[in-house]
């Protein structure tokens, strides 16, 4: 069996949580059911790989929180100084890993913000992956079955069945991928039982992903490797898309998923949702995430946010557009909000 290796991806700002995600403290980091984010991922992921080859990639401005949540977990921390999107963090992540090992053994990345409280049929996949990904010397996926129609999350196509899992987790062939669907497309998505959520967990060969990587993205990995500036893309459009038909595989995971990567979401997930709201004078319809009490007159749509600095009070229709409303907070130099 070759040797087992992990990388969490932990760089990112998780802009479109906001406010809970801030620039100086991370969606991974923020206490979620009494750990972060990072650390219960770290936690599913050694019950798969070995300490010392348990990596996190980050940004080197959060290296000393990241070692403080787990450092006692991992091997290391690989860092960059940009943030640059997934494809630029995992080529640097391989490239440092393949320098280590010379491109021998199979390698795990996991986004570090993921809620997922059935560990052993997250076990379940990650094992099959891995054996998949050494065995087909391909790239491996893990894809979530749709529990209800979203437009937030990047979908799969399933093409032939590889092997039917007695233990639910089953492994595809992958026929297409599809970005982010707009609602009437999610909609005929959730009818199809053949379309999955794409996770964003990639396992593959070390040996592979270096044929990858120099075939789609050859002038990225000389950069990478020259520490010179990168174009930031995802792995997702600059390599996945680009793949010809079966070459890369999909474990079907068996467990309840959330990317917690919006506001609705986080709130919904959260053991800190208050419920100390008064609704006065017809008040309808809005949600509160607050410690203090909340008086509501006469207002309806609304979502009001406590944080440990500010309070947000936002349209619910506006929750869709963190984007501009940093661009603007931005362009105002309000970056104390951001």
């Amino acid at each position: 069996m070759m040797q087992r290796y992990a990388v969490v991806l932990a760089g990112g700002v998780g802009k479109r949580l906001w406010p809970f995600s801030r620039t100086h403290l991370p969606k991974q980091f923020i206490p979620f059911h009494d750990t972060t984010l990072l650390e219960q991922t770290v936690s599913r992921v050694r019950r798969c790989v070995a300490q010392e080859h348990c990596f996190v990639m980050t940004n080197s401005a959060y290296r000393t929180e990241v070692m403080r949540h787990v450092g006692s977990m991992i091997a290391d921390c690989i860092c960059e100084t940009r943030s640059e999107n997934t494809a630029p963090a995992m080529i640097r992540a391989w490239y440092t890993l393949s320098n280590r090992v010379r491109d021998e053994g199979v390698v795990l990345y996991v986004p570090s913000d993921h809620y997922i409280t059935d560990f052993h049929a997250y076990t379940v996949a990650i094992n099959a992956a891995y054996a998949l990904a050494e065995k087909l010397q391909c790239i491996v996926l893990i894809g979530i079955p749709q529990t209800y129609i979203a437009t937030t999350f990047g979908c799969v196509r399933l093409g032939d069945v590889i092997l039917e899992g007695d233990d639910g987790a089953s492994a595809y062939y992958v026929d297409s991928f599809h970005e982010k669907p707009t609602r009437e497309i999610a909609e005929v998505y959730f009818t199809r039982p053949d379309i999955v959520w794409n996770a964003g967990i990639v396992c593959a060969p070390l040996s592979v992903l270096h044929t990858i990587f120099e075939t789609y993205l050859p002038d990225m990995v000389q950069g990478i490797a020259a520490e010179k500036p990168v174009i930031p893309c995802s792995f997702d459009c600059a390599v996945l898309e680009r793949l010809p038909p079966r070459s890369c595989a999909l474990i079907k995971g068996n467990f309840v998923w959330s990317d917690v990567g919006t506001i609705p979401t986080f709130i919904a997930a959260s053991p800190g949702r208050s419920d100390a709201v008064v609704a006065v004078r017809g008040a309808t319809r809005n949600t509160v995430h607050a410690v203090k009490k909340v008086v509501l007159v006469g207002v309806s749509d609304l979502y009001v946010i406590e944080t440990d600095d500010m309070f947000v009070v936002m349209r619910s229709h506006d929750v869709e557009r963190i984007d501009l409303i940093m661009a603007e907070l931005s362009n105002r130099g309000l970056e104390e909000c951001m």
